[in-house]
This record gives C-alpha cells, structure tokens and sequence, in this order.
C-alpha cells in the first residue's frame, strides 16, 4: 500500500466512525491524524491545503473531546462534535501520487532528527506518535515504537486527570530521557533496517548521524 493510499484508507474509516462515545471519539481521532500526518509529509505533491486544514482541525477539534472524556473536567462536548459533523465531509482523498515513498522517508528522518533535540515529554511524545505513523505508511514493522507511543499516552492520560483534580503532577526529565533513548533506539534500528533508501541505511551503519 502506497503513503497516499494509506491515508486514504484511514479517512474512509474515519468517515465511517460518526457515533459519538468515548471509544468513537477516540478512534475517528486515531484514523483522522493518520490522513493528517502523510497529508503533511505529501503537502508538496497534492497541494490540497483546504483538505489538509480540515482535516487538521477535526483531528485538533476531537482531541480537546477526548481530553474532556479522559481528565473528566467539564467541557463542551456537543458543540465541539458539532464543528467536526460540520467538517467531516469536506475532506477529499488524495491522488496517486509519484514519489509519496521518499517524501514520507524524508519526513520520518526530520523527525528523527527533532527526536534527537527533545527534551519536553508532550512534545516528544507528539513527533514520537508522528514517527509512528511515518513507518506504518511505509509498510515497515511499527509494533516497537506503537507500544512506546502507547505507554506515553497512558501517561499523558493520568497527567490530565490530575489537573483536573487539582493535583498535578509534572512528568520529570529523567522519565523524558528515558522514553526518548529509547525511541532513538527504535528509530535507529528502523532507518537501518531493510528498506529501499539504501543511502540512510549507508550513513547510519556508518556511525553517523542523519
């Protein structure tokens, strides 16, 4: 399956998930940030801004629901699911388009490269989750950083209630350096593994840094 059909195929789940529990929420969010995440890496070979904005604003739009479902504070769920009915079906598929393979490789290694100057846990957990979605578009084995991106996110998940039961706690550095070596790690191995980019795996088997 190529990038864009990918995201495609995420946007016709995402399509398909219109309830409006906790469990929907949650999984339109997940299939809606996959499109978003290739469409960005892609933005240079479809041009479809309007698409890509939308799309970024539901996935935005279902993120403030879902934190409101998880921390449990008061919020306006049914105006914000409102905004995203509004939304939901302006959101066209992308073309075949040539070259996604190396555009979508090229975006894995920026955020690898942010990766490695990290150091705040929710920014790192974000360009890890990205990273994620990155090699799953690629068809290469994501099961590593998808377990590592789900532990963040049960993390960040208890952060959030704690705010709104008043007694937030900060997710310290040395968890942050923790989640980050190991993320490199993972990535590493990934940019060195068997793929078509024979000239990553040349500079990262060699030592060296992208």
């Amino acid at each position: 399956m190529r990038p864009e059909e990918y995201a495609n195929t995420h946007l016709m789940e995402f399509r398909r998930l219109t309830g409006r529990s906790e469990e929907e929420v949650h999984d339109a969010r997940v299939e809606i940030r996959k499109y978003v995440v290739v469409g960005r890496a892609l933005y240079r070979l479809h041009g479809d801004w309007e698409s890509l904005d939308r799309a970024s604003r539901i996935a935005r739009t279902l993120g403030k629901v879902r934190d409101v479902d998880v921390s449990g504070c008061p919020g306006d769920r049914d105006r914000l699911l409102y905004s995203v009915e509004v939304m939901r079906d302006h959101v066209m598929p992308f073309p075949r388009l040539l070259g996604s393979r190396l555009l979508v490789m090229e975006s894995l290694v920026r955020e690898y490269r942010s990766v490695l100057a990290e150091e705040e846990f929710h920014s790192l957990r974000k360009r890890l989750r990205r990273t994620r979605i990155l090699v799953e578009s690629l068809e290469m084995d994501s099961e590593e950083i998808k377990e590592l991106v789900r532990r963040m996110g049960d993390l960040r998940d208890q952060w959030l209630r704690s705010r709104c039961s008043g007694e937030e706690f900060q997710i310290g550095g040395e968890v942050t350096r923790e989640f980050k070596e190991q993320g490199v790690q993972i990535l590493r191995d990934l940019l060195s593994s068997g793929h078509e980019f024979h000239h990553l795996r040349k500079v990262l088997q060699s030592g060296q840094v992208l």
